[in-house]
């Protein structure tokens, strides 16, 4: 099952049996649990604690929400929906060290007369009830507490809603608009909460009362973004959504998005129906001020509010760029960004003014500092708006700052391509090796000799085919003078029974021997490799066995988990990027693999030698790889591990609810895949058997025949045909089994509710749900392996590098800077 983590610290919890409440290890909190009794629930429950834990209350609640639609007697998702509606936070007393709850998002509402609360008791055994009621009397005392301190607030007309710090800690863009707003406010004599200064006398306090209490008071909300993710920060979420909240029961409110420097529909789809206002705009303030006296009538002023001057002249201009650079070379990021602002309120096409806001936005005091950027940033929209309005000049030279960046990281990926590359041609043996080296040269032809090293290492693979063939013969022309010199042997009756016995199982090895040599020289690897694999070490069998898997197996070189992707370098190195929560990302002290694969929370990697390591979660010993030995394949499912042995039979360790782990009487297997809890196997004939669970008919394969490749997805497996075509079964929603059509197909593999195809002409298909953007592939070309994770699609290019689409939550997608990933044999 699952792990399940401490509500108050985060700590893994030690849970038997049935029990509903249990005691955390490492803080000592008493706590209730859910029941243990399905392991796709379990697994919701993780992923919302996690986001109530980062005070992420409405995506937590949208969880519990999916918990209670499935699981209505399942007391702890309603209690979970309670939490997050107060915003309940556990955090450490100082003064007995223990946890205790701190609330977010206070109610006029009491605990005791949610409606949720009052189905967690009804649902809740004896035990259980005791320990919800304990918690919430702490909850209501703290709800009670805000309440008492917010009445005493005077009522606000506006609430300004905003992000203050960016990621180095450094005062937002949005900060310093929202405060040049709330001055004009101000001076026309509205109260005003502005968090920045409303709130900086109150050091040391609690600032929910005086939220809560500037919410509920205030009719208008002023949201400002200069960035989608400032809009989506906990803190700015939780005060716009619970501003959403209260006009959605019927409170007399207005929320405005201010916005600048974004597009309008990037913004939070809840502000999709809202009239926002565009910051960028020359005169925008004033536009919002008149909109605001709209809503709420104007009041006396209480200061006098300073004019500019009606009219810049070009000194002038010249004079705040002059301010703008100088404050760049102090790097004074906003007071430069302020002074560019300036200029563009009197000359919206002045490129210099949007020159200096990008030199602000990079944090370069110079121009020269461009150069030094690690990626380009033509995207950004400042360098648009400046390239549109410069001059010759300077068109040339933001053009010339792009092209050198660009040629830079060219020159460096080459040589990085390269070095690498001819670093492990001096350790390369076998024939496969030197192909696959010639092909990374060929990626960087261009680079200096690499070229003619492309073509030694062709070379060199020609070499030891030629020496594998005379070995091959030399091989038959031993076997068949063993065999003539055996048949000869003749002594005594006795000796004559003796060595008949033992003659006629040489014979069966040595005809069984020269069947797979046979099958080899056919060009019929996967069976000559079976074949070789069940002679043990009779001759070199076991030597040609390894050496046929090592050209046939389906070895993954990219894998896609559920938050992970990892990646093996052609040096036998591997690199990932994602969620690591587990230890699954540990893998760079890996070396010498020829192969990896992802699982849900772990990762496996098989050995030059034939053995297996594996790293990650261990719940159910789906790591417990270590004793393995003579794998020539490997596939990471959910929650549990396979492994091809080379003499065609399967091994298998992890969670086995559901049979998936059942394999050891399979044989003549040449190919593998686990899925979430299902594992299937296709044989040297091209017939497919599959175990485990059935629900959605995703083991339906015993009428498959001619089949070339198998994956198995979370409710559904799908197989490559040897003519292109591709067939699949099991659960078909959100049409992740629409593949009848596909043509041209060389390579597939399933996500959880998608599938994907590779062409021979190296572009790639999908078909899914498609809401993170999984089957966003169609612009794909020169790819050469495929592989799906559970919301992202990773694709292998044949020069080595990786791209990816699809949710990035974790970081699962950033892999535009990999490169010599080792390419599929």
């Amino acid at each position: 099952m699952a792990v399940f983590k401490c509500k108050m610290c985060g700590g893994d919890l030690e849970i038997n049996g049935s029990e509903t409440v249990v005691k955390c290890e490492y803080c000592g909190s008493v706590q209730t649990v859910p029941q243990q009794d399905d392991e796709k629930k379990l697994i919701q429950f993780e992923r919302a604690e996690r986001l109530r834990k980062q005070c992420e209350f409405d995506k937590a609640a949208g969880i519990y929400e999916s918990i209670v639609a499935d699981f209505r007697q399942e007391s702890e998702a309603y209690w979970g929906l309670v939490l997050c509606k107060y915003g309940i936070e556990y955090v450490d007393d100082p003064a007995t060290g223990k946890k205790v709850p701190t609330c977010h998002r206070s109610s006029f509402e009491s605990i005791f007369d949610d409606s949720n609360f009052e189905q967690a008791l009804e649902n809740a055994d004896v035990v259980a009830k005791k320990v919800y009621r304990e918690e919430a009397k702490v909850i209501e005392k703290l709800r009670k507490a805000i309440i008492e301190v917010s009445s005493k607030e005077e009522p606000y007309d506006i609430f300004i809603c905003y992000k203050e710090t960016d990621e180095n800690g450094e005062r937002t863009v949005d900060s310093v608009i929202a405060q040049d707003v709330y001055t004009e406010l101000t001076a026309k004599g509205y109260r005003v909460f502005f968090s920045r200064i409303t709130l900086e006398d109150k050091l040391g306090q609690e600032y929910e009362p005086y939220i809560f209490a500037a919410l509920n008071s205030a009719v208008v909300m002023l949201a400002f973004g200069t960035d989608y993710e400032y809009y989506n920060a906990v803190w700015v979420k939780n005060e716009w959504s619970r501003f959403l909240q209260l006009i959605a029961k019927g409170e007399k409110k207005t929320l405005i998005p201010c916005y600048k420097n974004i597009d309008a529909y990037d913004m939070p789809k809840e502000f999709a129906r809202l009239q926002a206002q565009d910051m960028g705009k020359v005169g925008a303030i004033q536009d919002l001020l008149r909109g605001i006296e709209k809503i709420i009538p104007k009041k006396a002023s209480a200061a006098t509010v300073m004019q500019d001057d009606v009219v810049l002249g070009d000194n002038r201009i010249a004079a705040r760029l002059r301010c703008a650079h100088m404050a760049l070379e102090e790097g004074d990021w906003v007071a430069a960004d302020e002074y560019c602002e300036r200029v563009l309120d009197f000359d919206p096409e002045c490129a210099e003014a949007y020159f200096g806001k990008l030199l602000a936005e990079l944090r370069c005091r110079n121009p020269e500092e461009l150069k030094n950027r690690k990626e380009p940033f033509d995207h950004y929209n400042n360098y648009q708006k400046a390239l549109r309005f410069a001059d010759d000049k300077l068109k040339r030279t933001l053009v010339g700052y792009i092209a050198f960046i660009n040629e830079r990281n060219e020159t460096a990926r080459k040589d990085a391509v390269y070095v690498r590359t001819k670093n492990v041609m001096q350790q390369a043996k076998s024939k496969s090796e030197f192909m696959g080296l010639a092909r990374q040269f060929d990626a960087v032809s261009d680079y200096k000799d690499a070229e003619m090293l492309a073509k030694v290492c062709r070379e060199k693979a020609e070499e030891i085919r030629i020496a594998e063939e005379k070995h091959l013969a030399e091989v038959r022309r031993k076997a068949k003078a063993k065999k003539k010199a055996l048949c000869i042997i003749a002594v005594s009756v006795a000796v004559i029974v003796t060595v008949a016995v033992v003659l006629t199982m040489f014979i069966n090895l040595n005809s069984n021997y020269s069947n797979a040599v046979q099958l080899m020289n056919d060009g019929r690897y996967s069976e000559a490799a079976v074949l070789f694999g069940s002679l043990d070490n009779y001759k070199d069998a076991r030597e040609n066995s390894i050496s046929l898997w090592n050209t046939v197996a389906v070895r993954e070189t990219v894998s896609a988990g559920r938050y992970t992707t990892v990646g093996l370098h052609s040096d036998g190195t591997a690199v990932a990027v994602g969620s690591n929560n587990f230890g699954q990302r540990e893998v760079d002290s890996l070396s010498d693999m020829v192969a990896i694969s992802a699982g849900y929370t772990h990762t496996v990697g098989l050995k030059a030698d034939g053995t297996v390591v594996a790293v990650g979660s261990n719940t159910y010993g789906q790591c417990d790889v270590s004793g393995w030995q003579n794998i020539v394949a490997i596939s990471a499912g959910t929650s549990h591990t396979v492994g091809l042995k080379s003499d065609g039979t399967v091994v298998a360790v992890g969670d086995n609810a559901n049979r998936q782990c059942n394999v050891p009487l399979w044989s003549n297997i040449v190919a593998i895949s686990a899925g979430n809890a299902h594992t299937v196997g296709l044989k040297a004939d091209g017939t497919v058997v599959a175990i485990g669970a059935d629900a959605g008919g995703q083991c339906n394969v015993t009428a498959w025949q001619n089949i070339v490749a198998i994956s198995a997805g979370t409710t559904h497996t799908v197989g490559l045909k040897a003519d292109g075509t591709v067939v699949a079964v099991g659960d078909s929603e959100y049409g992740r089994c629409n593949v009848s059509e596909w043509t041209d197909i060389t390579a597939i593999a399933t996500g959880r509710n998608h599938t994907v195809g590779l062409k021979s002409d190296g572009t790639v298909v999908a078909v899914g749900e498609n809401k993170s953007g999984v089957c966003d592939v169609t612009g794909w070309t020169d790819i050469v392996a495929i592989c799906a994770g559970s919301n992202h699609t990773v694709g292998l290019k044949s020069d080595g590098t990786v791209v990816s689409v699809g949710k990035n939550d974790k970081h699962q997608c950033d892999v535009t800077d990999w490169t010599d990933i080792k390419l599929p044999e």
